[in-house]
């Protein structure tokens, strides 16, 4: 099982009425309600979020956090050594990076071992870990090799794997085995894993709300013998009905109900 439950600030921020939503007041709604937080990089509203000038601000509101991880930016390589200096300032725990930031040119299943050793060193010195996400078809490739190269998960900082259960759902027919494989094969070196649902080949939606494709309770018997140990963090889009974001939060809270329920969560 995960645990702490965490929700992207991302949840809020992407869909719905994101112009009367402030990214402050959106993480202080998360803190309250007891959750971990994961800020998203990908906030074209906030680019500069995670400057050093706004670090003090951020520990004091994630303060009371059980979790604190970011979503780097994923558009950027050079924004890294940045995140992840500012998770160790906040006592956080992870840093997604998506493949296109540590893939080689050219090559979609060959890290840049050089760039990304550098990484990886820089996060076991500062306590914290690089989490690599799969993205598409090729990361399952990707990830092995990365793990090939820079060694299972350890126990304090250092390479680590997001396993987004619903991109293994969408990319299921495209590599080898299927979602339920790819959960064993990286839920023991996870620190992360992105929860959300796929309907319709459509994913990062709410679950329980029809035919979904994600299997939760297998994924939930999976995970408990594959000693998952990583923060369960919901990346689900926020309806673009003029629910306030606290109802939105009550919609979520529901959701981690939900996976609670099918062992996902603890």
């Amino acid at each position: 099982m995960l645990g702490p439950s965490s929700l992207s600030t991302w949840c809020f921020l992407e869909g719905g009425d994101s112009e009367a939503l402030d990214l402050a007041a959106v993480v202080e709604l998360i803190v309250a309600g007891g959750y971990g937080v994961e800020f998203s990089g990908c906030h074209h509203k906030y680019p500069d979020a995670l400057e050093r000038r706004n670090w003090a601000d951020w520990k004091h509101r994630t303060a009371a956090a059980p979790a604190i991880t970011v979503h780097s930016n994923h558009s950027r390589r050079d924004s890294v050594p940045g995140e992840l200096r500012f998770l160790a300032h906040v006592g956080g725990r992870a840093l997604v990076v998506h493949p296109e930031q540590v893939r080689r040119q050219n090559e979609p299943t060959a890290p840049d071992k050089k760039l990304l050793g550098e990484w990886i060193r820089r996060a076991a010195g500062e306590g914290v870990y690089l989490a690599l996400e799969n993205i598409g078809p090729d990361d399952v490739l990707l990830l092995e090799r990365c793990l090939e190269q820079f060694g299972p998960r350890g126990p304090a900082g250092g390479f680590a794997t997001c396993l987004d259960v619903g991109h293994a759902v969408m990319n299921a027919r495209q590599v080898p085995g299927d979602t339920e494989l790819m959960v064993e094969r990286f839920a023991a070196q996870m620190v992360v894993a992105h929860l959300h649902e796929v309907y319709d080949g459509v994913d990062h939606h709410l679950p329980g709300r029809g035919d979904g494709q994600v299997p939760w309770d297998r994924v939930g018997q999976i995970m408990g013998p594959c000693d998952a140990c990583g923060v369960g963090a919901l990346e689900i889009w926020m309806g673009r009905d003029g629910r306030p974001a606290t109802a939105w939060l009550d919609e979520l809270r529901e959701a981690m109900a939900y996976f609670h329920g099918r062992g996902v969560l603890r």
